[in-house]
């Protein structure tokens, strides 16, 4: 049947079924990041919304605000939420590690929180990586034999 504009069109793609899981099976990692430089264009609503939606399918859900605003920790977690301990203090001391910091917010939803020290952490972490880039960069001197 031809393709027209009254007329529905599915591509031709063929279809693999999926195996179902079993009770025991556990469902595969999913890693999504909502990034953008621009304020205001819905990332925060967008993390919000995607988690609520696959919290309800079943799966359990990390959010981990990078924000230096902390505008999802401070939505879930309160206005003062941002002032506390977040990620960004555990960037700058790796040595305490993660371990208790993600907090359950809804069911099947948990926040590792965002805190002011994200923006410290970025330029630290810039910093470090600056020499690495910049000898990456330099051209290769080539020594030929005499």
């Amino acid at each position: 049947m031809p393709h027209t504009p009254n007329t529905p069109h599915t591509p031709n793609i063929p279809h693999t079924p999926r195996t179902p899981r079993t009770q025991d099976e556990a469902p595969s990692p999913l890693i999504v990041v909502i990034a953008g430089r621009k304020g205001g264009a819905g990332k925060t609503t967008t993390a919000l919304n995607l988690a609520g939606a696959l919290a309800e399918r079943g799966r359990r859900v990390l959010l981990v605000d990078l924000d230096p605003q902390a505008s999802l920790t401070r939505l879930l977690l309160g206005a003062d939420a941002a002032e506390l301990e977040g990620i960004g203090t555990r960037i700058l001391a790796p040595q305490r590690g993660i371990a208790g910091l993600a907090t359950a917010v809804l069911p099947g939803v948990h926040l590792m929180p965002g805190d002011r020290a994200i923006e410290t952490a970025a330029m630290t972490l810039d910093g470090a990586l600056a020499p690495a880039q910049a000898a990456r960069r330099r051209p290769r001197q080539r020594r030929y034999p005499p």
